[in-house]
C-alpha cells in the first residue's frame, strides 16, 4: 500500500507524512500518485496504477525518473467503482519503461471505437504529427525556474524539428 495526500492535493499526507523520493530522500515525489511512483522507482513493482487530473501521473513519474502520461478522457476503461468516467481524471500506469506502459495501455484501452479508434499495442514511433500546446510561462501562476524554462524551450524546438506543431499558450489562472 502506498500513501496519497488527502483529497489528492499537496505533497504530504496528514496521516502518513511526506512520500520521499527513493533517489534522494530530501525530495518529494510530487502530487497524488507520489506513493505509486516511489514504489515503481524503488523496484517494489514494475508498474503501478495512477489517476491523472492535473499531473498526478506525469509529475511523480518525472520526479522519479519514470514514465507516465495522461491519455484522453474516455479512452481508457473506467477506474470508477460505478463504471462511470470521472470528468477530470484518467486512469493509466506509472512505469519504468514506455514498453511496459504501452502493454498496460493496450490491455486497458476501450476497444469499442465509439469515442476513439482503438490504438492497440504501440511498438514504435508513429508517423502521425501532433499538435502540442506549450505554456512557457508556467501553469496556474507558478513561476518557472530559468533552467527548467530553458529545457522546456529545447524540447519545444526538438518537437518542432521532428515535424510536430507546437503552439505557445497562456495557461489560465
Amino acid at each position: 500500500m502506498t500513501a496519497v495526500p488527502e483529497f489528492a492535493s499537496g505533497l504530504k499526507s496528514e496521516l502518513h507524512g511526506q512520500t520521499h523520493n527513493p533517489w534522494n530522500l530530501d525530495y518529494s515525489c510530487i502530487a497524488s500518485s507520489s506513493g505509486a511512483a516511489a514504489a515503481v522507482a524503488a523496484g517494489y513493482v514494475p508498474l503501478a496504477h495512477g489517476t491523472d487530473g492535473g499531473g498526478s501521473n506525469r509529475l511523480p513519474s518525472h520526479a522519479c525518473g519514470l514514465f507516465g502520461f495522461k491519455p484522453s478522457r474516455l479512452r481508457m476503461l473506467s477506474g470508477e467503482s460505478d463504471g462511470g468516467h470521472d470528468k477530470f481524471k484518467t486512469n493509466n500506469a506509472i512505469s519504468r519503461t514506455v514498453t511496459d506502459s504501452a502493454a498496460l495501455f493496450d490491455a486497458t484501452e476501450v476497444k469499442s471505437n465509439q469515442v476513439y479508434t482503438h490504438i492497440g499495442f504501440v511498438s514504435g514511433p508513429t508517423k502521425r504529427r501532433l499538435r502540442i500546446a506549450y505554456a512557457p510561462d508556467g501553469v496556474g501562476g507558478f513561476p518557472v525556474a530559468t533552467s527548467i524554462k530553458d529545457e522546456q524551450d529545447n524540447i519545444a524546438r526538438l518537437l518542432t524539428e521532428l515535424g510536430h506543431t507546437v503552439e505557445e499558450v497562456k495557461h489560465p489562472h
